[in-house]
């Protein structure tokens, strides 16, 4: 009985304790908590509600945004079942490969060939960061003077001068998907390019210290594809937007 009284005081002076540590925890971070509020509302009330809500009444019968009868999977089923969601679907697919193969790899191929240059390098970096410096407008201009599908379109001008048939086009379904990944490669080609660039001379760096088969293989601009250091800073990189992200990638 008389341990008793002591493990009281111990258990009073623990929760003491820590009733103090979130007072100081409450007046140390309630001016961050106050600073994030409204934004966390609106993230909350704006986006996760919304997900939430349609994710409920995707299994209801609804009659505008009220849910009439329980439907279980049907409404799943009939939407997997339907042939514009299947062909949607491919799409989706056939936009990501495009986009690998397109908006990923021809930047760092670009990337490795500026870097193997012993001339011209500051105006082939320049040339390749230009396009992100267009305006959006100008470039939406400049895309729609491009694959105008009359005969007054660049492109198609080119076909004619040439002796080869007109083309579609952007309103050809089979090359509508890879014209829009050139577009979008082409307005972020500069930001991949100049950050890959940095993680090429780190690469390049790193063979030179160890002789000799490394060595050997720097001689080969597109060995750098398959250098560990490599593969780590440019995936690391692959969003930034400007060749100042040379030294994030360097430090990485």
């Amino acid at each position: 009985m008389s341990a008793q009284p002591g493990i009281r005081a111990a258990a009073a002076v623990k929760t003491a304790k820590a009733a103090a540590g979130w007072k100081r925890w409450l007046h140390r971070d309630v001016p961050s908590w106050l600073l994030i509020a409204p934004s966390l509302f609106f993230f909350v009330v704006f986006h996760w509600q919304p997900i939430v809500s349609g994710f409920a009444l995707s299994f209801f019968e609804t009659k505008g945004y009220n849910a009439v009868r329980f439907n279980g999977l049907q409404n799943y089923i009939d939407v997997v079942s339907n042939s514009v969601f299947q062909q949607t679907l491919v799409n989706t697919f056939l936009y990501v490969f495009w986009s690998l193969v397109i908006g990923f790899l021809v930047p760092i191929a670009v990337a490795v060939m500026i870097n193997e240059m012993k001339h011209m390098q500051s105006f082939f970096k320049f040339a390749v960061y230009f396009p992100g410096m267009v305006p959006g407008v100008a470039a939406a201009l400049l895309w729609m003077f491009l694959f105008d599908p009359g005969p007054g379109g660049l492109l198609n001008m080119l076909l004619d001068a040439l002796g080869l048939p007109m083309s579609q086009w952007l309103q050809n379904s089979s090359l509508t998907i890879p014209l829009i990944i050139v577009t979008m490669t082409w307005r972020a080609f500069g930001g991949r390019s100049s950050c890959t660039l940095p993680a090429c001379k780190a690469s390049i760096t790193s063979c030179t210290r160890h002789p000799p088969s490394t060595a050997r293989a720097s001689a080969n601009g597109f060995a750098i594809l398959r250098s560990r250091k490599f593969r780590t800073s440019s995936g690391s990189c692959s969003f930034c937007k400007s060749s100042a992200c040379s030294k994030c990638c360097t430090n990485r």
